[in-house]
């Protein structure tokens, strides 16, 4: 078994296999965004498309943590194949009855089973990978989701235009139930511990962060970075209205070199080494990457410059979540990682809601100081975060406990 503070060994051909079918379930999920989001706009009420968003949102803030203790109980292999079915049956009330009350409602119950699922993927991708810890399979999933995000929106738009909203629905149901099938059939298996912390609850896998004292000071650096993204997702349809002077396909492009930014980091990180504490330089190099990326944009609001910076803030993006995944993993006993991904979650969900509450005070006249003052915030942090170790004194506190990463790759 190799070392995760190496470079991320070849990844084994089930997981692959795995990562294909989840691609296409993720680009089922855009797809379905994409089209609620159309249809509901076509009500002319804005209520609806918001009601669309907190449903995908607040269910990530909620659910993860009460999830957590029964992925580390039992299976997580079968509750991830269980739920990621459901979900495509989840969605035939849309399908048959595609009002805006049963598009808002059915869909937050997609959200809810999806947030559900999430612990219980990220415990099990390791598994795939037949490592307890796996940068190659992490920056992988990275990607994938990268990839979804990238050729989601661009097929919703096609078949939405071309089709229905119902065969939007049913290609993204078809995908859950693929999925499902495809975790059963690959006989996935990450059995669950009655010892080891498992019966702490959901409370459990907060503990058992905050004990390790590297992820315990990433927190007010991934509250800042996480928010100020968040907020500047708000504002680019402002930047581009008002300094940019573009209109919807500038704003599509825009969004999608963020998605291009991510996929290649992710492909940077699959080929990085790192030491024994580099998964958490890696966070603080990620963070500050996106805060110059940010911080070009906001000083310099022209297209020439906010195409490559937005690129690179996305792989700035892609460092800090695939290194934060890979931190967690490492640091934390794996018997309590199903709670440790929740309870991680369910924070950056948090983070993200501070930032869009931020975002709304965003308008075309603020759009550029918004990107400016964000991005600067998160270039200092993240600077402050990287020199913090060479303070004399700072070094052995956050030096990690002996016996968390050795436990890990027993």
């Amino acid at each position: 078994m190799s070392s995760p503070t190496t470079r991320g060994s070849r990844i084994p051909a089930p997981a692959r296999l795995f990562l294909v079918v989840l691609c296409f379930s993720l680009v089922g999920d855009e797809i379905a965004l994409l089209a609620l989001t159309f249809r509901l706009a076509e009500t002319g009420q804005g209520v609806w498309v918001s009601a669309l968003l907190l449903a995908q949102l607040i269910p990530m803030v909620v659910v993860p943590p009460l999830v957590g203790p029964w992925v580390d109980r039992f299976d997580g292999g079968r509750i991830l194949g269980v739920i990621t079915a459901v979900q495509g049956v989840a969605l035939l009330p849309i399908i048959l009855f595609p009002t805006p009350v049963v598009m808002v409602g059915g869909f937050l119950l997609v959200s809810v089973l999806a947030a559900a699922a999430l612990p219980a993927l990220l415990a099990v991708l390791p598994v795939l990978a037949r490592e307890s810890v796996s940068t190659s399979v992490n920056a992988a999933y990275e990607g994938v989701r990268s990839l979804a995000a990238l050729t989601g929106p661009v097929v919703a738009g096609a078949l939405l235009a071309a089709v229905s909203l119902r065969l939007c629905l049913v290609i993204d149901a078809i995908s859950f139930v693929m999925a499902g099938l495809c975790v059963f059939a690959m006989r996935v298996s990450r059995p669950g511990k009655a010892s080891d912390g498992t019966d702490g609850g959901a409370a459990e896998g907060i503990r058992a962060l905050w004990r390790v004292p590297s992820l315990r000071a990433l927190l007010p650096l991934l509250a800042i970075t996480v928010s100020a993204m968040s907020t500047v997702n708000v504002a680019l349809v402002f930047l581009v209205r008002g300094p940019l002077g573009g209109g919807e396909m500038m704003f599509g492009i825009l969004s999608a070199l963020w998605g291009a930014g991510l996929l290649g980091g992710s492909v940077i990180i699959a080929r990085t080494r790192w030491g024994a504490r580099g998964p958490e330089r890696v966070v603080g190099v990620g963070a500050l990457t996106t805060g110059v990326g940010l911080s070009a944009v906001g000083l310099f609001p022209v297209i020439a410059v906010a195409v490559p910076a937005l690129v690179l803030a996305g792989a700035g993006n892609a460092l800090v979540n695939v290194s934060l995944r890979t931190a967690v993993q490492l640091r934390t006993p794996a018997a309590v990682h199903g709670r440790t991904h929740a309870a991680m979650a369910a924070l950056i969900a948090s983070f993200f809601v501070v930032g869009l509450l931020l975002g709304g005070l965003s308008s075309v006249q603020t759009a550029g100081p918004v990107f400016l003052l964000g991005g600067l915030t998160v270039t200092v942090s993240a600077a402050g975060g990287l020199l913090a170790p060479l303070v004399p004194g700072l070094r052995e506190r956050l030096r990690e406990p002996r016996g968390h990463g050795s436990e890990q790759r027993r």
